[in-house]
C-alpha cells in the first residue's frame, strides 16, 4: 500500500492533527499537509497569483508540512502534484474542530470535503 495524505482546515498546530496522524499509522505510512494557520470556512478557495511556500515541521516524532499562505485546497493539490513522486491511496480530511462539519453536512464545498475533491474534479 501506498501512504495516507492527511490534510485538515484547523492548521499544524491543531490540537486534533497528531492523535489522528498517530491513530493512522498503524494503518501504514501517513503524511500530512496542512496549512500553516487555521483556514476553517475557506470553502473553495485556492492560491492563485500569491506565494506559497511548504516548510517541513518535525512534531512528536512526525514530519507535517506546513503551507505558508495557502487553503486546504492548495495542501491537497501540493501533495497529490507537487510534493511526492505519488499520490496518496486516499485523503483523510480532518478531524475538525469546528461547528461547520455539523451543520454544513449538507453542502458540498465545506473546507475538508472540498480539500480532498478538488484535485481529483480538476485533474482527472
Amino acid at each position: 500500500m501506498g501512504y495516507l495524505l492527511v490534510t485538515n482546515d484547523d492548521g499544524v498546530d491543531s490540537p486534533a492533527l497528531r492523535p489522528l496522524i498517530r491513530a493512522l499509522a498503524e494503518l501504514g505510512e501517513v503524511r500530512a499537509v496542512v496549512p500553516a494557520e487555521e483556514r476553517s470556512w475557506i470553502s473553495k478557495a485556492i492560491t492563485r497569483w500569491d506565494r506559497v511556500r511548504a516548510r517541513r515541521v518535525q512534531s512528536d516524532g512526525f514530519e507535517i508540512v506546513a503551507i505558508e499562505g495557502g487553503y486546504p485546497a492548495d495542501c491537497t493539490n501540493l501533495a497529490v502534484h507537487s510534493l511526492y513522486d505519488e499520490p496518496p491511496e486516499a485523503v483523510v480530511s480532518g478531524i475538525n474542530l469546528f461547528f461547520a462539519c455539523i451543520v454544513l453536512l449538507n453542502n458540498l464545498f465545506i473546507d475538508l470535503i472540498y480539500a480532498y475533491l478538488d484535485p481529483r474534479i480538476r485533474y482527472q
